[in-house]
């Protein structure tokens, strides 16, 4: 699975009396194998590296981890449901960043979630991508909650002052899209004209909005410079018309 899908961040199986094993993949594209289980009252934990021949390297033991995959809001959002569930946006463990779950429940002869299958895809990768686009020497790329959150955007700590703008524009973005679906639409934010675009999304029964913002001086400033050139070459000339009439 990691290896056909490179924005897959993890794999697993977890059960309900917290035995858990998965694999996952770095940013180096290096693949381990994560398997931890409750032991003496505590969770333990065996993690190894992958390496390209097959065999593994190990990386990381611990006595107590303390995951309990039970407790995740995967576990739970596959138990409410009782069938597959995609989850809300939330924090991976121990500092993984921000991400969303695709649970799968495998269900017992009493119709009881005995275990839970999960795909992770990590919104903090996809917000590298985003920032690779460029649609105009200011323009910006969102993905965010109907209502206008950013989940995939810039990638800081939210406090930034850059951040907060495009928080704000993403929001004036997104209560602008139900009046003009799928089409571009100008709109006004802090005196600055912008030209936005959303187009819906969905993940699992998740809705989401992909939103483009353009400064609308990105694609006028070249033509005002070029005007403002004209004006000033037509009172040079003039001004030599008038020095060569005397």
């Amino acid at each position: 699975m990691l290896r056909a899908h490179p924005h897959v961040s993890w794999v697993s199986y977890g059960d309900r009396a917290d035995w858990f094993v998965g694999a996952w993949r770095d940013e180096r594209g290096h693949v381990y194998v994560n398997r931890s289980f409750p032991s003496a009252g505590r969770i333990r934990l065996e993690e190894d590296r992958l390496l390209p021949d097959g065999r593994r390297e190990a990386v990381r033991r611990s006595d107590d981890h303390k995951y309990r995959p039970s407790e995740r809001p995967y576990f739970r959002a596959a138990q409410v449901r009782r069938d597959v569930a995609w989850t809300e946006p939330y924090e991976f463990y121990a500092g993984g960043g921000l991400g969303i779950t695709c649970a799968a429940p495998l269900l017992d002869d009493a119709g009881g979630v005995r275990g839970v299958f999960t795909v992770d895809f990590s919104l903090d990768r996809l917000a590298g991508t985003l920032e690779d686009l460029e649609v105009s020497p200011r323009g910006r790329v969102f993905v965010t909650t109907g209502q206008g959150t950013v989940l995939i955007g810039r990638r800081g700590s939210g406090a930034s002052r850059a951040e907060v703008i495009d928080a704000e524009l993403a929001v004036a973005t997104a209560r602008r899209a139900p009046l003009a679906p799928g089409v571009t639409f100008e709109f006004d934010h802090h005196d600055e004209r912008y030209l936005g675009r959303a187009v819906p999304l969905t993940v699992g029964d998740l809705k989401w909005l992909v939103e483009v913002v353009v400064p609308e001086r990105d694609y006028t400033e070249q033509i005002d410079a070029e005007a403002r050139l004209n004006v000033l070459l037509g009172a040079l000339a003039l001004g030599v018309a008038l020095i060569t009439l005397r």
